[in-house]
């Protein structure tokens, strides 16, 4: 998986900026493999700081499994995919990649007597390397780093052949480990100690919160959420409903406060009900 993000100043003659918009992700539509997010810059740092995405919405997907989450995310892709006003719908990219796990056998370590964190740093050292020292040439300074050579370490069989000191002597590596070839996320995102996909949008032609409501009613129709598993609304989305809760506080106090600054100017209710009336009007 790679992202890159490319600035492309323009400016608009014959045309409104959302037809250019508009025929800017047909065109980019067409190419296969890649995810098309299109904004502007500032609003673009904005949404990353509100929440971690570069869009307007993120469906964010909390649960246990990964690969479960990614089957959901699709499944809420395919969900909100028809609702108008939804644009550059994109499930946060998840793929296999090969690694090599080597898991230590803990009765095996124990007949050879070989500490836990003793085979964990061999494993560090051997195949990760250890800066040890510097060296400085012409002004310039070079790590001095230790590790097996390349060649004791390029297959799963020479691995295994690298020996751990024991008790008794060197003991090979494959003794006291399972060496596996297998395969694990590119990418790991969590959020609160969850782990969890992020399902992004834009939102053309329409206002976001009417957006979100049609996206909120789909997915409580087509996506059936397993035990474990639940779904937060984010973005600016999430921004506005704090603006929203907010006002909700503010403008009953405000009112309230200018109420009574009319009736101390006057003292009177009368006329401080037909002063306070032009407030909403």
């Amino acid at each position: 998986v790679n992202v890159s993000e490319m600035e492309a100043p323009f400016e608009l003659d014959e045309r409104s900026r959302q037809e250019f918009l508009s025929d800017v992700r047909a065109r980019l539509g067409v190419l296969k493999g890649v995810n098309i997010e299109i904004g502007q810059p500032i609003s673009h740092r904005i949404d990353a700081m509100l929440s971690g995405t570069r869009a307007n919405i993120a469906l964010k997907l909390f649960g246990p499994d990964l690969n479960r989450l990614f089957s959901l995310g699709n499944q809420v892709k395919g969900a909100v995919s028809g609702v108008a006003g939804v644009a550059d719908l994109n499930v946060e990219q998840q793929v296999e990649r090969p690694q090599l796990q080597i898991r230590p056998k803990r009765e095996m370590l124990a007949k050879y007597g070989i500490p836990l964190p003793e085979f964990s740093r061999f494993i560090e050292v051997a195949l990760g390397g250890e800066v040890v020292s510097q060296v400085y040439d012409q002004g310039r300074s070079f790590d001095v780093t230790v590790k097996m050579d390349d060649a004791d370490r390029s297959d799963m069989e020479r691995i295994g052949n690298l020996t751990i000191d024991g008790t008794s002597g060197k003991v090979p590596l494959s003794y006291v480990a399972d060496i596996v070839s297998t395969s694990g996320p590119n990418a790991i995102s969590r959020e609160n100690a969850q782990r969890k996909i992020v399902v992004s949008a834009n939102v053309a032609d329409r206002d976001l919160h009417s957006v979100v409501g049609d996206i909120q009613e789909m997915i409580r129709e087509k996506v059936d959420l397993p035990e474990g598993y639940h779904i937060e609304y984010g973005g600016q989305f999430e921004n506005l409903q704090n603006a929203i809760n907010t006002l909700l506080v503010v403008i009953p106090v405000a009112l309230a406060l200018i109420l009574l600054l009319l009736f101390f100017a006057f003292k009177s209710v009368t006329y401080t009900l037909v002063v306070f009336s032009t407030v909403p009007l």
